[in-house]
């Protein structure tokens, strides 16, 4: 990345990582070990930090979820170490997920409340129980979803999490090719936007 980004006329403040499934659990990982590199980070029917160190935890992982978020967001801000700072996310789940179970998506959004919390130094206290808004949605002829936000205490979002009603282990949206479901909203539109609100310098 440093060395692609010294080479093309590429905006520092505004690089970022996404993934899906397994990918999107490197995405947690990169968040959390680089986020003076990454400005914000997309996270499309992964796992929370530190849930998958091996084969076998990986497996249990996406079948049942992951340690405790809190925990796990702990964790998270103390690999942050000296660049630690609120790292905003977007997370896709689908609720018929049956590769990375749905549980997941939730305790991503819980580990980095708890981790963008102990970043932020009070400025960002999140309730994953009481969203700053929430709004349903319906792609025409597909899925139902709903989108859940958080802001922080100068109202700029910092969280969002869509949840697609019946989407299994799949992109949300794009276009026809294995492992992308046509029915949900497009995720790549959303973190498009998402990360566009959300350059390195924002504060937040």
């Amino acid at each position: 990345i440093e060395s692609y980004t010294d080479r093309w006329t590429i905006d520092r403040q505004r690089i970022y990582v996404t993934g899906l499934s397994a990918g999107a659990a490197m995405a947690v990982i990169l968040g959390a070990t680089y986020p003076d590199i990454f400005a914000a980070i997309g996270v499309h029917s992964g796992a929370e930090y530190g849930a998958i160190t091996s084969p076998l935890s990986g497996g249990t992982a996406f079948l049942q979820g992951g340690p405790d978020p809190i925990q796990q967001g702990q964790a998270a801000f103390a690999a942050m170490s000296s660049f630690a700072r609120v790292v905003p996310t977007i997370v896709f789940h689908g609720t018929n997920d049956l590769v990375s179970a749905p549980i997941n998506g939730k305790q991503v959004v819980q580990q980095w409340m708890e981790t963008d919390s102990l970043a932020s130094q009070g400025s960002y206290q999140a309730n994953f129980n009481a969203p700053s808004s929430t709004t349903n949605g319906q792609v025409p002829g597909g899925h139902a979803y709903t989108v859940y936000t958080w802001n922080d205490n100068n109202r700029n979002e910092v969280q969002e999490y869509w949840v697609i009603n019946g989407m299994g282990h799949a992109w949300s949206g794009g276009n026809p090719y294995n492992f992308t479901d046509l029915e949900g909203p497009s995720a790549s539109l959303a973190m498009y936007t998402f990360f566009k609100n959300h350059p390195m310098d924002q504060g937040t």
